[in-house]
């Protein structure tokens, strides 16, 4: 596997409009390879452990529809048992986040990440799964906390940051694991307390999470091409967007990476820029 670096993508925008970003191809927005193993859940995100990840990126603000600033470093995953879940919130120095004690308590009234899952979109049955910055869990089943399920989460506080990990078995959703090809409706929200009250979406929600016709559409493809997005800065003066990370893809081919952004106005989507980073890659340690 080769890894090749993207940055500084940089389009240049009019403003920093409600803002979308394509990663997927038609049918899905994002394609989700298998991990090389199952990382450990301990809240401490190991790069070698979810090196064959994807970036979830470009968070917007729930109802404004404006990209938020600054945005969480999000990888989704899966091996052939689970669906797997990391995340790195950012937090002011020197800040401790806000955790809400108790199982199924309101979780989202301190910090703490949100992970949705609908196997099979259209059909409005779809899980709802929470971490807090303490580790605290809520898990449902659409809006009916009564139901609870056998899955794993950790939790992190670091200088600046805590972060979260999730692993969901297939198994605890009455499913089977998805074949090659397979899409599902996925979405991640961030509730943040600290410094400042916010909630941020993946997905294009409107008036709140449950919204599961919103969902990204995600597709489980084994051949699909990790990437991580670790940096997102915008800067509305300029007029510009700024993404930095890493991808890859087999040894002995060229790896490009292109990114579109449109505007959304009425649920209609129009682009209004794109970027792409072409380079030769190294091989990973």
């Amino acid at each position: 596997m080769t890894l090749i670096g993207l940055f500084g993508m940089i389009p240049h925008l009019v403003g920093l409009p409600a803002l979308t970003v394509s990663a997927g191809l038609p049918g899905h927005d994002l394609a989700v390879p298998l991990l090389l193993s199952a990382p450990r859940i301990d809240g401490q995100l190991g790069e070698a452990e979810w090196r064959g990840a994807v970036s979830a990126f470009g968070f917007r603000a729930l109802g404004a529809g404006r990209v938020g600033d600054p945005q969480p470093f999000v990888l989704l995953g899966r091996d052939g048992e689970a669906f797997t879940l990391a995340a790195r919130l950012p937090l002011p120095p020197g800040a401790k986040p806000k955790a809400i004690a108790g199982r199924d308590g309101p979780l989202w009234d301190g910090d703490s990440v949100e992970l949705f899952l609908d196997p099979h979109p259209g059909d409005k049955v779809y899980y709802q799964f929470i971490v807090n910055a303490a580790g605290t869990v809520w898990d449902s089943r659409g809006q009916d906390n009564s139901f609870d399920t056998v899955w794993q989460a950790g939790a992190h506080v670091g200088d600046g940051f805590w972060s979260a990990e999730m692993r969901i078995p297939f198994a605890s959703l009455n499913v089977a694991p998805p074949g090659e090809g397979d899409v599902w409706g996925v979405n991640v929200g961030w509730d943040r307390q600290t410094p400042s009250p916010a909630i941020m979406t993946w997905a294009p929600v409107v008036s709140g999470f449950h919204e599961p016709d919103h969902f990204r559409r995600v597709a489980f493809l084994a051949g699909a091409c990790p990437f991580a997005v670790r940096d997102w800065r915008s800067d509305p003066r300029a007029g510009t967007l700024t993404m930095e990370g890493t991808c890859s893809a087999p040894t002995g081919r060229t790896a490009r990476a292109a990114m579109k952004l449109c505007q959304v106005t009425g649920g209609q989507k129009a682009p209004v820029a794109s970027a792409s980073a072409e380079a030769a890659g190294v091989e990973a340690p």
